[in-house]
């Protein structure tokens, strides 16, 4: 395992922050919410690593008070070591308006971390303006000047938010005519937008060149330089599917997408960090080693075996990758397939994508109990499909990243309330996935244990 610098104080920081007992009561004992408002429960929402030892959290709240109030969830978010007191504008009054938290910004004592809600966050100031429908109806208007857009029948809902890095909206306007109009907004910190948004188009341009039309990314609206806010057009995700999108067209289409993808040319897209991707599964393991001693020894184990199986960089393997690839970054219809989120999008191993899918397969499986063997048959239409496209597989570095994928899928899952025991079970295929690669797929041995596993 590669050397990390201690944690002992970040762990004790974190296993504070998960307590979620203990969070709710400190919510309660130093933030001052409105009279009569009260932490009812905490969840953790979203629990990320990043680099240099650094965690973000993301806190679902329900509070109690003012009739109706506890029929809405609010969020919280805490950056892991703290920021610097100097760099915290400290406020500790919770505002509630519009079913919306705001005001908060502290280093609360003993904690060792920063907890804020969207309005305050220190390192992306103004970040809030996304859900300003005055704000955003500058925006739209400026992109769209034949449209302009009403600011009183404008509606901005908060999707996503990486404190410090990105903000995700979804815009609706809806016209006194009955007809809506919607949007997406993705607003960044540091001043990445522009470039990403010249990446949007060159993407989108290759795509409707070499695959006329089947493969496609969200329209493109504008970029708007003043807000770092790119702006394309709502694309309704299918959380229903049609009676037609069965778990074979799902592992065609997300072949043809990559295989298009990969096809980029690479041009001013940056490059992937192949360490960074490694130091994310050691800070897991390390995480789980001394927050969770009762999944150690699995922990240590995996991540020492995926050490050995690091793929080498091979400059002539390099393709445009997408890094976070799965079946929810696509909106399957019948005539055309539209990859979203290009956040992560970078020069990589394509196995990085693939294996990413094929793990994301494999918790699909699970979830919908569809059995081993159907697993098998959606893993050979996808692998077989993304080579008749011309895409190349390295069997080795498929079967590192397809492994890192369910690892961290597990990882991630001990420190969740409900799912904290699902590690082990998410985990019964990395054996024979290490000592098999594909081969597991046609091993009838191992395919009676995982459905005995099932």
């Amino acid at each position: 395992m590669i050397a990390m610098r201690p944690m002992d104080d970040l762990a004790l920081t974190l296993a504070r922050c998960l307590n979620l007992r203990f969070m709710r009561d400190e919510l309660n004992r130093s933030i001052h919410f409105p009279e009569g408002v009260r932490v009812a429960s905490v969840r953790v929402r979203r629990f990320s690593p990043r680099r240099n030892n650094r965690f973000d959290l993301e806190y679902i709240l329900r509070l109690t008070g003012p009739r109706g109030l506890g029929a809405q969830r609010f969020s919280l978010f805490a950056r892991c070591p703290g920021l610097e007191d100097t760099d915290v504008c400290h406020s500790d009054h919770a505002v509630i308006t519009q079913s919306r938290l705001s005001g908060i910004c502290v280093n609360l004592p003993g904690m060792g971390a920063t907890f804020h809600t969207l309005d305050m966050d220190p390192t992306f100031p103004g970040v809030d303006s996304i859900i300003d429908p005055g704000d955003m109806a500058a925006c739209l208007s400026s992109l769209i000047p034949s449209r302009p857009v009403d600011p009183a029948h404008l509606s901005c809902k908060l999707l996503t938010f990486r404190p410090g890095r990105r903000v995700v909206v979804e815009l609706c306007e809806q016209q006194r005519s009955g007809l809506t109009r919607r949007w997406a907004g993705k607003r960044f910190a540091r001043r990445r937008g522009r470039k990403l948004a010249g990446i949007h188009q060159h993407v989108a341009d290759h795509f409707a060149k070499s695959t006329d039309g089947t493969v496609r990314l969200p329209n493109l609206v504008g970029f708007d330089k003043s807000r770092e806010m790119i702006v394309t057009e709502w694309r309704e995700t299918n959380h229903r599917r049609e009676s037609w999108q069965n778990s074979m067209t799902v592992a065609k289409r997300s072949a043809q997408v990559l295989a298009a993808l990969h096809a980029v040319p690479t041009g001013e897209i940056r490059q992937a960090n192949g360490e960074h991707y490694w130091q994310t599964l050691a800070r897991w393991s390390d995480l789980i080693v001394r927050l969770r001693p009762e999944m150690a020894e699995a922990a240590r184990m995996w991540v020492l075996r995926l050490a050995e199986l690091r793929p080498p960089v091979s400059p002539s393997q390099l393709v445009t990758t997408h890094g976070d690839f799965y079946e929810a970054q696509l909106i399957i219809e019948e005539e055309s397939t539209t990859l979203l989120d290009l956040d992560t999008l970078a020069v990589g191993n394509p196995c990085l994508d693939l294996g990413n899918a094929l793990g994301h397969f494999w918790l699909t499986a699970i979830e919908q109990k569809s059995g081993f063997q159907g697993f098998a048959a959606t893993v050979r239409i996808f692998l077989s499909e993304y080579e008749s496209l011309g895409g190349s597989i390295d069997e080795e570095s498929l079967i590192y990243y397809w492994a890192a994928t369910v690892f961290r899928a597990g990882a991630l899952h001990t420190f969740r309330s409900k799912t904290c025991n699902a590690a082990r079970f998410l985990w019964e295929v990395l054996d024979p996935l290490l000592r098999h690669g594909l081969s597991l797929l046609d091993d009838p041995i191992t395919a009676s244990y995982l459905d005995r596993v099932w």
